[in-house]
């Protein structure tokens, strides 16, 4: 008898092999990291400019941190002047292209900086002495190399505040929108000309797999809310993902701005660099910065401007180390104070919690060791679709205004409809979940 080709696609792998993933992605993001930055070493050791200790170059401007704001900046000014960017980590490692792993790729060291949080005393009360973890990606392309993809500008009504608090016209979501144009390559839900921009940088499309979409969106229609676009004039509304993708594969900072350009003359890109002081002249101007890489320290002379894109945490503690921060805290740490600024104060992230289960009648999530078959990875491999493509299960998202918000069309509840089971097996792995403070500060001061 001629054996049916689809039902052995449909040949489910072993339920053990799921946990031994959750073994092997971490050990081949090791390995591929060590092989990574041997490489770079060697071509460190043959750069005679690098070697020499007493070498100093000079560049227009330099920048620190080549994550998602970075990337961008490095790529901008690198076509008309010349551009050094400074990143204390190396490529993306090639698992990071796969979206099922993303939550597999948090807190691994060569990648992920693995910050923590303070015992905080109104949240991550489920947590191990009530610290949450605080992932942030290290590497060209950031934390965009980490996250779950999710496309989400945030409500007009944001910027418009910071517009009012900072007294700069700039920053309100009109003068904004055609930058947020610029940078979209949109293949998204909502095709809207006057809100979204086609050819750009970043590749922005449907999410490929979504099992549960269609359910989430008839539940909003249900107690009275509209589908509409989150990344637009944001309202109380449901909708489906829009996601950094291209075909099914993760599309961050690297891919869409550095990868392209990485001959670029003008742009000179140090992996493994980490930038450990920006120094000041009389004036308080930055005129260089001071990097450890592969062993050596070495200085930088800037022309222009020194721009640290290192992220909430990062930059906060760079310029402490650089004298720049609350004098008391600087003094507490030994460090001499140049400029007395509130840095690392009132830092604001998103609360994240769960809420359920909901049981569902019918097959609207995805689980691993149900899904995750070959009929599966040949759908990922030739058409960028299937359980693969699947960002944690999550298959739609919503804006809700709380009770406490004083405008109904100004949302303060962000909701994402998760269509998963975890085995039992990689729970037993997990030491923890991902939890994160809303309000608090950095004081990181340490190298």
């Amino acid at each position: 008898m001629t054996p049916n080709f689809r039902s052995l696609l449909m040949i489910q792998i072993p339920g053990f092999v799921i946990p031994v993933a959750y073994f092997f992605a971490p050990a081949f993001v090791y390995f591929y990291s060590a092989f990574d930055y041997a490489q770079d070493n060697v071509r460190a050791t043959l750069d005679t400019n690098f070697t020499d200790t007493s070498f100093v170059d000079t560049f227009e401007f330099i920048v620190v941190g080549g994550g998602s704001a970075g990337a961008v900046i490095a790529n901008r000014l690198s076509l008309h002047h010349r551009v050094l960017l400074l990143e204390a980590g190396g490529d993306p490692t090639p698992l990071s292209y796969f979206p099922v792993t993303s939550p597999i790729l948090l807190n691994l060291p060569s990648i992920d900086w693995q910050h923590s949080t303070t015992p905080q005393r109104n949240s991550s009360l489920g947590l191990i002495g009530r610290v949450g973890r605080f992932p942030r990606g290290k590497g060209l392309g950031g934390t965009s190399i980490l996250n779950s993809m999710i496309y989400m500008r945030g409500n007009p009504r944001d910027y418009d505040n910071w517009a009012t608090i900072t007294g700069d016209k700039q920053w309100t979501y009109e003068n904004l929108l055609p930058f947020f144009k610029k940078l979209e390559d949109y293949h998204g839900h909502f095709p809207n000309g006057s809100e979204h921009g086609f050819g750009g940088p970043i590749h922005v499309e449907k999410l490929r797999f979504a099992p549960a979409s269609k359910v989430w969106l008839q539940s909003g229609k249900e107690m009275g809310y509209a589908v509409r676009d989150l990344n637009g004039h944001q309202l109380s509304s449901f909708a489906p993902m829009d996601v950094t993708m291209k075909v099914g594969t993760r599309f961050d900072t690297f891919r869409a701005y550095l990868q392209p350009i990485l001959e670029r003359k003008n742009l000179v890109i140090y992996r493994y660099a980490q930038v450990i002081k920006v120094h000041l002249d009389k004036r308080k101007h930055a005129y260089g910065v001071t990097y450890r890489r592969h062993g050596i320290e070495k200085f930088v002379r800037v022309q222009k401007e020194v721009i640290l894109s290192g992220g909430s945490i990062n930059t906060p503690h760079l310029l402490m180390l650089s004298g720049i921060g609350p004098i008391k805290h600087l003094h507490s740490k030994g460090i001499r104070c140049r400029l007395n600024l509130p840095v690392g104060q009132n830092l604001l992230d998103h609360l994240f919690t769960t809420v359920g289960p909901i049981v569902l009648n019918q097959k609207a999530s995805i689980l691993a060791d149900r899904d995750v078959t070959v009929e599966g990875l040949t759908d990922f491999f030739e058409k960028g679709t299937g359980p693969l493509v699947s960002i944690t299960g999550i298959s739609g998202a919503a804006g809700i205004a709380s009770t406490y918000s004083t405008d109904r069309n100004w949302p303060d509840i962000f909701y994402h409809f998760i269509g998963a089971r975890i085995p039992q097996e990689i729970l037993s792995t997990c030491r923890g979940s991902r939890r994160f403070l809303c309000r608090g500060h950095t004081g990181k001061t340490k190298e």
